[in-house]
């Protein structure tokens, strides 16, 4: 076994840790507005409602959350690969 902080487990919990505290911008297609929500809000929702506008941002669509998710699914593919 190693030392406090290494191997899967932990490397597992920190991308948790991670996942809710580091905030994404959203920016809104109408007014220019600028949200930041942790990117674990943005992977379990579909929409955001703009605090400028009020209009309803479609996060599947979105353009900075659509580069997040790309991003996600090949970090996945990495992972997946590594563990063959």
């Amino acid at each position: 076994m190693g030392p406090k902080g290494e191997g899967p487990f932990f490397e597992e919990e920190l991308m948790k840790g991670l996942l809710d505290k580091i905030g994404i911008p959203i920016h809104c297609s109408e007014c220019g507005h600028q949200t930041r929500k942790p990117i674990r809000w943005v992977q379990s929702n579909q929409e955001l409602i703009c605090s400028g506008c009020k209009i309803s941002i479609d996060l599947g669509t979105n353009e900075d959350t659509r580069v997040l998710k790309k991003l996600h699914n090949a970090l996945d593919r990495i992972d997946m690969s590594s563990r063959n």
